[in-house]
């Protein structure tokens, strides 16, 4: 379906997982360079893949570093 030209190695900045991402050149292009939005460019990566790309952190990390916002809504639906 999708003709990848680009494959990449992006590292988590806070665990330092290695991840390998696949993409076209010119979606790359068109997120970074000409403003596409990210999930309109790459709509062949999940959202985790995509948030590595865009922030650098994966979604292990992400999950942990916002834990307590689930904690939170859970408190509040039962007040």
């Amino acid at each position: 379906m999708f003709d990848f030209e680009l494959v990449d190695t992006y590292d988590c900045t806070k665990c330092g997982a290695e991840y390998e991402l696949k993409f076209i050149l010119q979606d790359y292009v068109d997120w970074k360079e000409n403003g596409k939005m990210i999930q309109d460019a790459f709509p062949y990566l999940n959202a985790d893949e995509r948030e590595l790309l865009k922030s650098g952190i994966c979604n292990d990390c992400w999950q942990k570093m916002f834990a307590w916002m689930d904690e939170d809504d859970e408190e509040e639906v039962g007040v």
